[in-house]
This record gives structure tokens, C-alpha cells and sequence, in this order.
């Protein structure tokens, strides 16, 4: 999975990156674990990154223009534990990482999650709000909400007890994400930001426009249903984990498409939808016990968006 690029740096004072490559998660994983086999007397000998790349190479908010990963920051509002059971129960693709200041009575970590495609600044940053809510119950610390921020990469430092998990699972876009939720009034609601009043007058208007539209016979026939896009379905087809995460992931992404048009559709919907992809990949899952679960699967699915 294609998450852009990531720039690193050689200290907090840097300003330009020593260098910035392009990586897919499980490369970032890879080297992730790798530093976090490296001793550190404390966490200003280790390098930094960005998940992003900066324009004119030259690190600032105005120079991040997109990112493929959001990264919560957690300082001691919430444990590893808690986190990774949130997780794991939503079957969210993530690293975790435990930080320097990481004590068994004080939680310092970060967790990582992956995008399906990369995002522009402003969607990442909705994005950021929904996953802050659905994986640290909103406490992530919203300083670090830019793909503009620097982050240390793990070690091993004296007296920190180390935690360096990947949890396997499904990945969205931001987008996806976004429509999860709703418009960008209902985030920022959500997050208790306030939006202009301006702007908040003409999402509602226009929420109010495609509340009006309905679930149409197109919606659910798969050579015209505006529900599926093709990204979800390569990655459907071509899972970089479980096909069991990947059917999830399918039946996620459509929901949060449908709540982008102003659709609420109905479990059933979503089925009917993943039936008519899993025929046309010659049906696997068409037995009763499949169909019970892939059900109740798109039940909690809707429950969640």
C-alpha cells in the first residue's frame, strides 16, 4: 500500500530534509522497526520524520501539500492497551510505537495509520479528526494534527519499556473517512472546531440537497453504482493483507461513498453490492453461512458510519 512520501530529518532544528523517499507501508514498517533496534541516550540523538513531502524542500505548514498516513499523537490520556483494542476491534491497519518519555504509569506513543490514497492537506486533516475519534476517543494531542509534523522515530532508550506494534486490517482514504462522518461542518462539529458560519450555511445547505436523494436501481447495479470506486476494488482484488480485512475494507469504503452523495444505505445494500463483485470473481462467498456473515459484517459496517 502506496503511502508517499516521508522526509527525514536529522534533528528538531533541521529545516530542510536529509532526504525524502517514496515508501508503501509495509517499507515503513520495515524501517521503522529497524531504528527501533537502535539505542539512543535520549530522544534528541534520534532523527525525525514528516509525512509528507515539503515544497521547495523546505519544512513549513504552507510547504506540505499532501500525505498518504495520519499520525495521533497520545500523551497519557489514554493507555496502549485501550488504543490497540480500539483497533483492533475496528480492524484498522496502524503501527504503534511508544515513545522516549513512554513509563508504564505514563503512555507516551504514536500510532500510525495508513491512507488508501494519497490525500491532499485539508482532507488529511479531516481525516485526522475522524480517526482521532474512532482510534484514540478524540485525546490525540491536536497540535500534531499537520503531515507538516515532525515526529522522532522509535529506539530503544534506558528506563523507556518498548512497544512497537503493527496491527493488521483495513485501510480508507481520507475520503472515505471523511464520508464516514459527513461533511466537513459535521467533522469540525464533531471535533469541537468552528467552522466560519459561512461555510457551515453552505455545507448544511447542500447536506440538505443530497439528503433528499435516495438509494436509485444504478446505485446498486455494479456497472453503475457511484458507490464503489475502482481503487477499492483493486485493493479488494489484490489485498496486501487478509482477504477477510480487504472484504471489510470494500464494504467500508462504499458506505463512506454513499454518505459522501447524501445516501444511507441499507445493510442489504451493501451485500448486494459485494455479491455482484464476488460473482463476477467467480462466487466464493454465496453459501448461506458466507451470506449470514457478510450481513452481519455490513451491519456493523453501517452501525459505524
Amino acid at each position: 500500500m502506496d503511502i508517499g512520501p516521508v522526509s527525514l530529518f536529522d534533528n528538531v532544528k533541521s529545516n530542510k530534509p536529509a532526504d525524502c523517499v517514496n515508501l508503501d507501508f509495509d517499507d515503513f514498517v520495515e524501517i521503522m522497526s529497524a531504528y527501533a533496534q537502535d539505542k539512543f541516550s535520549c530522544k534528541s540523538d534520534a532523527p525525525l520524520i514528516c509525512v509528507t513531502e515539503f515544497k521547495d524542500s523546505r519544512r513549513s505548514k504552507a510547504n506540505a501539500m499532501q500525505s498518504g498516513m495520519v499520525v495521533l499523537d497520545v500523551d497519557d490520556h489514554l493507555t496502549v492497551d485501550e488504543v490497540l483494542d480500539n483497533l483492533r476491534h475496528e480492524g484498522i491497519a496502524a503501527l504503534l510505537c511508544s515513545t522516549a518519555s513512554h513509563r508504564d504509569d505514563h503512555h507516551k506513543f504514536r500510532v500510525f495509520i495508513p491512507l488508501l490514497e494519497i490525500a491532499d492537506y485539508d482532507d488529511h486533516v479531516l481525516a485526522w479528526h475522524v480517526l482521532n475519534h474512532a482510534v484514540a476517543d478524540g485525546k490525540a494531542d491536536p497540535s500534531k494534527i499537520g503531515c507538516e509534523s515532525m515526529f522522532f522515530v522509535p529506539g530503544t532508550y534506558s528506563g523507556a519499556p518498548q512497544v512497537f506494534e503493527q496491527i493488521d486490517g483495513y485501510s480508507l482514504s481520507a475520503g472515505d473517512w471523511i464520508g464516514l462522518v459527513g461533511s466537513e461542518a459535521d467533522i469540525l462539529a464533531m471535533a469541537g472546531k468552528a467552522p466560519s458560519a459561512k461555510r457551515v450555511v453552505s455545507r448544511n445547505e447542500n447536506s440538505r440537497r443530497l439528503a433528499s436523494l435516495e438509494i436509485t436501481d444504478s446505485d446498486l447495479d455494479l456497472s453503475r453504482s457511484r458507490l464503489v470506486s475502482d481503487k477499492a476494488l483493486d485493493l479488494y482484488r489484490a489485498p496486501s493483507g487478509s482477504y477477510h480485512h480487504a472484504r471489510y475494507a470494500l464494504l467500508m469504503s462504499m458506505a463512506g461513498r454513499a454518505r459522501q452523495f447524501g445516501l444511507v444505505p441499507s445493510a442489504e445494500d451493501l451485500r448486494s453490492l459485494f455479491n455482484q463483485i464476488d460473482q463476477e470473481d467467480g462466487g466464493h462467498y454465496q453459501t448461506s453461512d458466507y451470506q449470514n456473515a457478510l450481513l452481519a459484517e455490513a451491519k456493523k459496517v453501517i452501525s459505524n458510519s
